[in-house]
């Protein structure tokens, strides 16, 4: 299950809480150092203003592109802090990852490091005067940049290797159902009458269902659990309820035991999320014993790109093509 690496790394930012470095007894601190060209320190790594501020102008492209938004025009502030404290915390990341690879034995190999030189040259070259002049980025900071990324997705395949990716049909399966829900005992057993007299199920959702839809295709985690016990030991047109939840009262109508298309994706979330809980597992340990410290102070310098010429977003997939070769 081959990943993108950019795809990773915005899928950690929901995932992981934040955690910078630098040693302090068996913790790590997020410590910031004097000279005016240092935002952090993780042990002996430092990411440098240049870095961040090309971080910042990528990942600005990048969610502008992705949710189409004319950024440059964009003077919300708290759109801005948004971006400005991701490019942070998901630099702090990635460094904290190969302190962690460090931990684990994890490194890159002469080859890897080539190729994630080579990327750098690649990627500077498409960079533009106005974007080198706001950056002050050298190929050098890229080239750091490039091995701590690469190290980072190397510790995640090397946590996640022993993942079992195969998930059974049972497991995945996605049913269709049309659904009653009430919140109200009596009204459930209105329902319960008027069906064992033969009442139409369509009809009896559309008098009474609490839901916004009557009908719904669901896996093994989207209902109550007294309720998802029921829904798939169904039969097709076989009906189930009232069925008593923490919630209230659910009747089930089977229209379809298992929506194949849906059942064949479902089993790659499935696969998906064995892998970030893997990886979570570890990380989430190495990450409570991390201390955090943010001074902004040395961060007034960072500010919002907003020249029109910064159009730059192509950091990870320059990384990707030319490293993952």
């Amino acid at each position: 299950m081959k990943r993108k690496l950019i795809s990773l790394f915005l899928t950690l930012t929901l995932l992981f809480p934040s955690a910078g470095c630098g040693e302090k007894g068996d913790s790590v601190v997020l410590s910031f150092e004097k000279d005016e060209n240092t935002v952090f320190t993780i042990g002996d790594t430092r990411c440098t203003l240049p870095q961040i501020r090309l971080m910042l102008m990528n990942y600005r492209n990048i969610y502008g592109n992705a949710y189409d938004m004319k950024l440059y025009d964009n003077d919300d502030p708290e759109f801005a802090a948004y971006v400005k404290d991701l490019t942070i915390k998901e630099t702090a990341r990635t460094i904290s990852m190969d302190y962690l690879a460090q931990q684990q034995e994890v490194t890159l190999t002469e080859d890897e490091a080539n190729r994630a030189a080579e990327a750098a040259k690649t990627y500077f070259e498409t960079l533009t005067d106005a974007e080198i002049s706001y950056t002050e980025i050298k190929q050098e900071d890229i080239e750091e940049l490039y091995l701590e990324y690469a190290l980072a997705e190397k510790l995640y395949d090397a946590l996640t290797g022993s993942v079992n990716y195969e998930v059974s049909e049972d497991e995945a399966r996605v049913v269709q159902l049309q659904v009653i829900f009430v919140s109200e005992k009596d009204r459930a057993k209105e329902i319960k009458k008027s069906l064992a007299h033969d009442g139409d199920f369509s009809t009896l959702a559309a008098q009474h269902n609490e839901l916004p839809s009557i009908e719904m295709t669901v896996d093994r985690k989207e209902l109550p659990a007294e309720a998802t016990e029921a829904a798939f030991r169904l039969e097709e047109e076989e009906i189930a309820g009232p069925i008593e939840t923490a919630q209230g009262y659910y009747f089930l109508r089977c229209l379809k035991k298992n929506v194949e298309e849906l059942t064949e994706a479902n089993k790659e979330t499935i696969a998906k999320q064995r892998e970030k809980e893997t990886f979570a597992d570890i990380y989430d340990e190495f990450v409570s014993s991390l201390d955090s410290v943010e001074n902004r102070d040395l961060l007034e310098a960072l500010e919002m790109p907003t020249d029109k010429a910064l159009q730059s977003d192509s950091f990870f997939t320059v990384f990707e093509d030319v490293y993952g070769h």
